[in-house]
């Protein structure tokens, strides 16, 4: 019996608690409707006699519950405190219940003077003439649209850092700079028109904003700075003009929508500037560009084509490292090196012509190639990394041109069974023996002697030469000293010199 009266109370307790639960989840329910019921939704426009009198403008009782507010006249710092209040961040960058959402200041000028609408523990911002100071709008997460004052020639740093949900915003024509991180985060925007006049977008200026869909670079900005549209993963289009010099570092990294088109005055990319672009298929790069940073086109995983320029001397470590689609790529003659990883886990990678020029191969540099088939390594070659070519499986020809073989590692061909009978190493006509004294090289069980100009007519069980024509569009039966055009089986051209 007393096992059942206990067990009576402790179900009417839970019952008790239940019941009060539903009780107090339905009472906030309802406060919190008849609140939204009280919002100002309708446009409330104030207009000021002097700068700071906001706070005197607009009522306690209803400062936070405006939703669409229009501003005329000049305005300070202490305006911008009570609008930040409104819009959901105090000046402390403290959460407030705010509901302001859409502003418009196009009619305000911004003045000298007033409280710091900003001031936390590692910041303090006043107002400055003309100019949408550092941090004015952070993390004001109930705006969703601005119209900025039609005066100001200056967005600053931080300006809309992490407000969410800021949809769309207009910009006057006079703005010719645009501070460093100023849309960060905003994650909500669409779309937004850069002023003609603008020369300046600061370092990380749209990171994050994962809506951006297009953007067109106005003919002031010359270069854009680091981060610039890093993990803009849904920009699709940028428009660039023929004035664009330099792209910083990671300047598109993670844009995995991007499709773009390089205008030729540019000189310069950055480290990782289009990694992890996983939708770019083709891309040529300018002419004046002569070296690609590291991680430049990191897991770019749809790329099938790129044109390197002629004046291109190196490629950085991991530059084409998981450009899984990648099956052939033409290097240029002046490029003197491959840094570590340059081609890893390309797994189509099928053929590659290593210049004359080149002196050094990277740590890994083709580290899982699976497809592979061909290979040269010019004379000027003096170090092949740790691990180049390993698990390059695939290999049937290597192309050595060194009479007497340079040392190497035994990891170089890590996984590749050297002893096998389908794996050709072609050396220069004298020189077997050299390689059969060589540590790791002597391992090859098929070496095979060739004449230099030879490299250039081998055929192998994957592709095959087709045909063969002058420059001026002759067939020719056999390779002809100069510039030959040579079509293979796969369907690819390719110009080959003859020597």
């Amino acid at each position: 019996m007393n096992f059942l009266r206990d067990f009576l109370m402790r179900t009417f307790t839970l019952k008790k608690l239940l019941l009060t639960t539903v009780f107090f989840l339905l009472g906030s329910l309802a406060i919190h409707a008849a609140d939204e019921e009280d919002l100002i939704t309708e446009q409330v426009t104030i207009k000021l006699d002097k700068a700071g009198s906001l706070p005197d403008k607009i009522d306690e009782s209803k400062k936070y519950k405006i939703t669409n507010l229009k501003v005329i006249g000049d305005l300070n710092g202490t305006d911008f405190r009570l609008i930040r209040d409104m819009a959901g961040c105090d000046y402390q960058r403290k959460e407030t219940i705010g509901k302001l959402s859409i502003l418009d200041l196009s009619e305000t000028n911004i003045v000298n003077g007033g409280d710091d609408y900003y001031n936390d523990d590692f910041s303090k911002y006043s107002c400055e003439n003309d100019k949408i100071g550092n941090s004015t709008f952070e993390s004001c997460n109930s705006l969703t649209s601005i119209n900025l004052p039609s005066s100001i020639t200056e967005i600053g740093d931080y300006v809309f850092m992490n407000c969410n949900n800021l949809s769309s915003i207009t910009i006057p024509k006079c703005v010719i700079k645009i501070g460093a991180l100023a849309f960060y985060n905003c994650s909500s925007l669409s779309g937004i028109t850069l002023p003609d006049e603008i020369t300046s977008i600061g370092g990380a200026c749209f990171y994050g904003c994962s809506s951006l869909y297009t953007i067109i670079i106005p003919n002031g900005i010359t270069s854009l700075e680091a981060s610039c549209f890093k993990g803009c993963s849904s920009l699709y289009y940028v428009a660039l003009h023929d004035g664009i010099t330099s792209l910083g570092d990671r300047c598109f990294s993670g844009c995995s929508e991007l499709r773009i088109n390089l205008p030729e005055g540019i000189v310069s990319i950055g480290d990782e500037c289009f990694r992890s672009c996983s939708s770019l298929t083709n891309i040529a790069i300018p002419e004046g560009v002569t070296s690609l940073g590291d991680y430049c086109f990191y897991y770019c995983s749809s790329l099938k084509n790129i044109t390197l320029p002629k004046r291109m001397t190196k490629l950085g470590n991991h530059c084409f490292e998981e450009c899984s689609n990648l099956q052939s790529i033409t290097l240029p003659d002046g490029l003197t090196s491959l840094g570590d990883y340059c081609f890893a886990r390309c797994f189509l990678l099928r053929d590659i012509t290593l210049p004359n020029e080149i002196t050094s191969l990277g740590e890994y540099c083709f580290w899982n190639c699976k497809f592979l088939w061909r290979i040269n390594l010019p004379a000027g070659i003096t170090t092949l990394g740790r691990c180049c070519f390993f698990d390059c499986t695939a290999l049937r020809e290597i192309y050595a041109d060194w009479i007497t073989p340079i040392v190497i590692r035994e990891d170089v061909f890590a996984q590749i069974f050297l002893s096998s009978r389908s794996l050709y190493l072609y050396v220069p006509k004298g020189a077997i023996d050299n390689y059969r004294r060589t540590d790791v090289w002597r391992d090859f069980y098929n070496i095979r002697e060739y004449v230099p100009t030879d490299i250039n007519n081998t055929i192998n069980s994957y592709i095959k030469e087709n045909s063969r024509f002058s420059l001026n569009g002759q067939r020719q039966n056999q390779p002809v000293k100069g510039l030959n055009i040579v079509k293979y089986s796969d369907g690819s051209v390719k110009k080959v010199i003859v020597k």
